[in-house]
């Protein structure tokens, strides 16, 4: 003990240590790798189906957004001080495909992970695991981002070019001012 220290302070530190270690012991006793490396790998494929349903919803309300908005706009003609609202859906456009780029880089970091588990248990049974499987067939992947950035593409160029012509036609054009 040190000066100016007193003895519940010490007393502590020793209560502190001893249930610190009894949770060591008791952590790496009860714990099985192979269950908690299964259990986390269940819980992985869950949060994986998790975010894939994220992204479906996500690609669902982005379109029926851009539809409601533009449909409001076409059916309540403003004055020319509102005719930058026709470029509020491109917008909501360029977050959604925003929000799920971010979606799908962060998959593409839990399937990583998951092969390095999928590669334990392949020693194992022999099993490669369905993110070796995917891997070992990448067109199918490449096939499913290029028709999906085709389409992202495609309907932020072409409600960009909407907006633009809706913007023009309901005032002067700001570039020839």
């Amino acid at each position: 003990m040190h000066a100016g220290e007193g003895p519940s302070r010490h007393v502590f530190e020793l209560r502190a240590r001893r249930v610190l270690s009894q949770v060591r012991i008791v952590r790496f006793q009860y714990v099985d790798q192979p269950s908690f490396y299964l259990e986390e790998y269940r819980a992985l494929r869950g949060e994986i189906v998790f975010t894939l349903d994220h992204i479906y919803n996500s690609e669902i309300i982005a379109a029926l957004s851009v539809v409601a908005v533009y449909l409001w706009l076409s059916r309540n003609p403003r004055d020319d001080s509102f005719r930058i609202l026709w470029f509020i859906p491109p917008v909501l456009l360029g977050a959604a495909a925003v929000h799920i780029l971010i979606l799908i880089c962060r998959l593409s970091e839990m399937a990583a992970y998951l092969r390095t588990i999928e590669e334990a248990f392949r020693l194992a049974n022999g099993s490669p695991g369905w993110e070796h499987y995917k891997l070992a067939r990448p067109r199918v992947d490449t096939v499913d981002r290029a028709v999906a950035t085709i389409g992202w593409v495609s309907s932020l160029v072409g409600s960009l070019i909407y907006s633009w012509q809706q913007y023009r036609r309901r005032g002067a054009d700001p570039l020839a001012r």
